[in-house]
């Protein structure tokens, strides 16, 4: 079976390089890796057929793609399993899980069950559900024109990261972190204006939307959700002891759950306590 198989990896980033290095270990085989670009420390490797592919930055490109490798491998008698290494392209992946079948295994979850659970707001009420601790977490609308931040009004430390990161992924901005550790009020203003300012919440070719969170290490409750709301209003969420303490910008939800396009509507951002 090691003779027939040929894993084929989506993206060349350090998952990416950490498939290579997985297959070679265990099996001696050598992934097909697809970028849209040379990343040298991925492409580099002797244990991996790298391909330069730009159309798989896109998802009609990425999923041709696929398909014509598919097509390829099954005529000389071989089987495919394909991996995303980024949140965008595995819910690509995903969302064409049964097209892409007939060519590959993939080892995802049908996309309506990852597209829940991998949005932080659906996630945490999940962890609500179940009576799970979690980390308390506040909504913070990322729209350019959203009201002012209480920025005093949080505990810190705090952490912040998207709520949806499969849309601020492929964002790029003055001062952009993947998770930004909030210390002070003043920090929080600085990395919130920088969302705000960024094309998370303005429709564009790549994100027409997207959401940011900030959560912090000093609680945890199954008790103090934040309720959910729609977009542009104001929320009170809940310390581990009270309900009605802190006051916090919008918590608000993704219109649209049946798309496995790489950002949404409406657009937060999310801090997380």
């Amino acid at each position: 079976m090691r003779e027939r198989l040929v894993p084929v990896v989506c993206g060349a980033d350090i998952l990416g390089y950490a498939y290579i290095r997985s297959y070679h270990e265990a099996y001696g085989i050598k992934p097909i890796i697809l970028s849209s670009v040379d990343v040298k420390v991925t492409s580099s490797s002797k244990f991996c057929d790298y391909r330069v592919v730009p159309e798989v930055s896109e998802e009609e490109g990425l999923v041709e793609t696929l398909k014509a490798i598919g097509r390829e491998l099954a005529a000389q008698g071989k089987v495919g399993i394909v991996h995303g290494s980024a949140d965008w392209n595995t819910r690509i992946i995903s969302a064409h899980k049964e097209e892409l079948s007939e060519w590959y295994v993939v080892p995802y979850i049908d996309f309506a069950l990852l597209d829940e659970i991998t949005q932080k707001d659906r996630f945490y009420e999940l962890c609500e559900e179940l009576g799970m601790d979690y980390p308390k977490t506040w909504y913070v609308d990322c729209a350019a024109d959203a009201e002012p931040l209480d920025s005093a009004s949080f505990p810190y430390p705090l952490v912040a990261k998207p709520s949806h990161s499969a849309s601020y992924d492929l964002l790029d901005f003055p001062g952009k972190k993947k998770v930004y550790e909030i210390e002070t009020p003043e920090e929080l203003e600085r990395a919130v204006a920088a969302v705000r300012a960024s094309s998370y919440d303005h429709p564009t070719r790549r994100s027409p939307s997207a959401t940011r969170s900030a959560s912090s290490p000093s609680a945890s409750s199954a008790s103090s959700t934040t309720p959910r709301a729609s977009s542009s209003t104001w929320a009170i969420a809940g310390t581990p002891t009270s309900t009605s303490s802190v006051t916090t910008a919008t918590a608000a939800t993704a219109s649209s759950r049946s798309t496995p396009a790489r950002a949404r509507t409406p657009s937060t951002c999310r801090s997380a306590a």
